[in-house]
C-alpha cells in the first residue's frame, strides 16, 4: 500500500467515548485536583480536591450528596491534562462529561482523551496485544485510528463519538503508557486508510473463517465499496475458531427473539425451525435468518439476528450446518464477526510470516490508500 500524499491537520483530534451507559452513580477520583461545571447557571463552577466524588442520579444530580437542582450534565476536567479522572478505580481521561437522561433516570459517562491515547485503549481491547506480533498491532492501531475518525466525523452533532464495546470497537482504559500499545501507535501516528481521499468505516473482526465479505451484505445500508468488497483469506487458518460448532436452547432464543426491538413487541411461539438464506452475491455467509415458530415465520438480517443469539455463541452467520436437536438447535460454521474488512487473526498470520503492516492493510483493504491526517511527517515509516 503506497501512501497517498499527506494531509495533514495541526492537532492530535480529541474523541469522545461513551465509557458508562445507563448506569446510576460513578465514583471519580481526581490526584491533582479538577474543575466541575454544571450546565444550570446556578450551580457555578465546584473546586474540586483530590479524593472520591460519589456522583448519583437519584431523585436528580448530586455530587457527594450536595443536590445540583436542575442540572442534567456535568464537565469534570483534571487540572493537570497528563493526569487524568480516575472513574470507578480505573484512570480514564482528563475530561469526563456525566450527562442524566430524566426519561430513563440514569447517567452516561463520556471520556474525551487524545485519539493515539484512546488508541492504546482499543488495541488493549481488540487483541491479546501480549503475543500479538508488532506489524499486526501497527495494522489494527491504522484501522482503529480510520475508524474513529470516521466515526468522529459522522457523529459530530452527537453526545459521543464512538461507545467502547462491540457496537463501535472495544476499548479498555489505562492502557496509554503500555509500551507495546504506545510504539504500535507512535510507529503510525495520525495514518489512515481512505477510499478516493476520504474516510470510510474501516470494519475489522476476529476471523474471517477463510473469505472475508462484502459490506453491502453484511450492513445492507451501506454502499458497495470497494476496498470492503472481501477477499480470500486463507491466513485465518490460525484462528482457534476459524471452524467452530454451537448449541443454542431454544426457549432461550424465543425469548431474546421476543425482546427484540424489530419484532415491536409480536409474539413469538415455540420455535419451530431456523433457515439461514445465503444469495448468489453472498454464497457464504446467510444474508437473511428466516424464524418458523408455532405461531407463523419471520425473517431477520442475519447478522442482527447473530447479535439477539449471542455473538459469543453464534460466531458468525458462515453457517455450514443447522439441525435440530430437540430443546436446542445445532450449528457448525466458520469464522468469528460480522465478516466485513481486515481479519485480525489474519493479520497475525501475515505478520508471523513477514508481511509489514502496509502490506496487511493492502491486502484486506484492496485498493485503498495510506494517508496522512495529523502529526509530523517524519511519523511514517
Amino acid at each position: 500500500m503506497t501512501p497517498a500524499p499527506d494531509a495533514l491537520a495541526s492537532d492530535e483530534p480529541i474523541i469522545r467515548v461513551a465509557v458508562l451507559k445507563k448506569v446510576h452513580e460513578v465514583r471519580l477520583t481526581s490526584t491533582q485536583g479538577a474543575t466541575i461545571r454544571g450546565d444550570d447557571a446556578s450551580i457555578g463552577p465546584i473546586q474540586a480536591s483530590a479524593g472520591v466524588l460519589l456522583i448519583r442520579d437519584q431523585p436528580a444530580l448530586s455530587i457527594n450528596g450536595q443536590g445540583l437542582g436542575r442540572a442534567v450534565q456535568l464537565e469534570l476536567t483534571s487540572s493537570d491534562a497528563r493526569a487524568y479522572l480516575m472513574l470507578n478505580g480505573q484512570e480514564v481521561a482528563p475530561k469526563l462529561s456525566v450527562y442524566r437522561d430524566p426519561a430513563a433516570g440514569a447517567l452516561t459517562v463520556v471520556a474525551h482523551l487524545p485519539l493515539e491515547d484512546y488508541l492504546c485503549g482499543v488495541l488493549a481491547g481488540e487483541v491479546p496485544y501480549a503475543r500479538w506480533h508488532p506489524e499486526a498491532l501497527k495494522a489494527q492501531a491504522v484501522a482503529s485510528r480510520s475508524y474513529a475518525l470516521n466515526q468522529m466525523r459522522a457523529r459530530g452533532h452527537d453526545a459521543y463519538d464512538v461507545e467502547a464495546d462491540v457496537m463501535s470497537q472495544v476499548f479498555k482504559a489505562g492502557f496509554r503508557d503500555e509500551p507495546a500499545l504506545r510504539e504500535a501507535a507512535g510507529a503510525t501516528r495520525g495514518l489512515v486508510v481512505t477510499c478516493r481521499g476520504q474516510l470510510f468505516p474501516t470494519y475489522f473482526h476476529s476471523t474471517s473463517g477463510g473469505h472475508t465479505e462484502a459490506v453491502e451484505t453484511v450492513f445492507t445500508e451501506q454502499a458497495p465499496l470497494p476496498p470492503l468488497r472481501g477477499v480470500s483469506s486463507p491466513f485465518s487458518s490460525i484462528s482457534p475458531v476459524n471452524a467452530w460448532t454451537a448449541r443454542l436452547d431454544k426457549e432461550e432464543l424465543r425469548q431474546k427473539l421476543a425482546a427484540a426491538p424489530e419484532l415491536g413487541g409480536r409474539s413469538v411461539g415455540a420455535l419451530r425451525g431456523l433457515r439461514f438464506i445465503a444469495t448468489p452475491r453472498s454464497p457464504r455467509r446467510a444474508e437473511r435468518v428466516e424464524v418458523v415458530h408455532a405461531q407463523g415465520s419471520f425473517e431477520l438480517p442475519a447478522n442482527r439476528f447473530r447479535l439477539i443469539a449471542g455473538a459469543g455463541v453464534l460466531r458468525s452467520v458462515w453457517i455450514d450446518r443447522v439441525s435440530d436437536a430437540g430443546s436446542a438447535f445445532e450449528f457448525s460454521g466458520r469464522g468469528f464477526g460480522h465478516g466485513v474488512g481486515m481479519c485480525q487473526y489474519g493479520s497475525q498470520g501475515m505478520a508471523q510470516q513477514g508481511y509489514g503492516y502496509r502490506q496487511i492493510l493492502g491486502f484486506y483493504y484492496p485498493g485503498a490508500d495510506l494517508t496522512k491526517q495529523y502529526g509530523e511527517r517524519t511519523a511514517m515509516r
